[in-house]
């Protein structure tokens, strides 16, 4: 029962790894992704590695911030409002390569002056053509191979002036069957249960993060567990 969480799966695609999928049942599996990360801390990542950086010693007011494989743009959006109450202008960028999804985020978004939404993939070459402060991806890079994330966070730490905050899942027995648990108990879509499963089987240990960030020549990083079964890993470029 439990040797299937001891590699991880690849090979294998989400529903929502494919660029053309559009309609309600998306909408409502980007409203229940948002659910979840309120509910089980999926922002905490990304805010608690802006506290240790910015929001508590820096004096500098403004900065940018790229979030890769935005989604829905509940990140941001809660971003914002945390700069905001702190004083900071956080102008940022969100990207995904799904149009319909990218329709999405900017409806939601259009009245924050402070959040821009494009198509974009971030593993083309010429991608990483303008500098950020900060880049995010925030449950996100568990969708690729090793060597696209290696690829990724090399890319990254070039154009990159403060630091790479990664938030992707812990693969663990216990997460895996308590989220089935909570999606039954929430009446969760199937692209929702079929994915959230996928991404669970596809997340990194500990150990294997630390294989990958060496790889991309990473000298500056930490790798912190957090609730909900994830990982925070905040890669310093300065």
């Amino acid at each position: 029962m439990f040797e299937k969480f001891k590699q991880r799966l690849s090979g294998v695609e989400e529903k929502i790894d494919d660029f053309n999928l559009k309609g309600a049942e998306l909408i409502k599996n980007l409203k229940e992704i948002e659910g979840y990360n309120k509910m089980l801390g999926g922002h905490n990542a990304l805010l608690n590695a802006l506290n240790k950086t910015i929001f508590t010693f820096s004096k500098k007011k403004e900065y940018t911030l790229l979030d890769t494989g935005c989604g829905g743009g509940d990140t941001m959006i809660r971003a914002a409002e945390v700069a905001t109450k702190k004083g900071y202008s956080l102008k940022m960028k969100g990207v995904d390569a799904n149009p319909f999804i990218v329709d999405y985020a900017q409806s939601r978004t259009k009245n924050n002056a402070n959040i821009k939404i494009d198509i974009g993939d971030v593993f083309d070459n010429n991608f990483f053509s303008e500098s950020y402060d900060f880049v995010s991806a925030n449950i996100f890079l568990h969708h690729f191979s090793e060597d696209e994330i290696v690829s990724f966070i090399k890319h990254a730490m070039s154009k990159t002036n403060q630091a790479i905050i990664i938030c992707d899942l812990h693969r663990n027995t216990i997460s895996y069957y308590a989220f089935i648990a909570i999606a039954i108990l929430f009446r969760a879509n199937h692209i929702t249960i079929n994915d959230g499963k996928i991404s669970i089987l596809k997340g990194f240990k500990k150990k294997e993060w630390r294989a990958i960030l060496e790889k991309a020549g990473a000298k500056n990083y930490e790798i912190k567990w957090m609730w909900a079964f994830r990982h925070q890993i905040i890669v310093y470029c300065r």
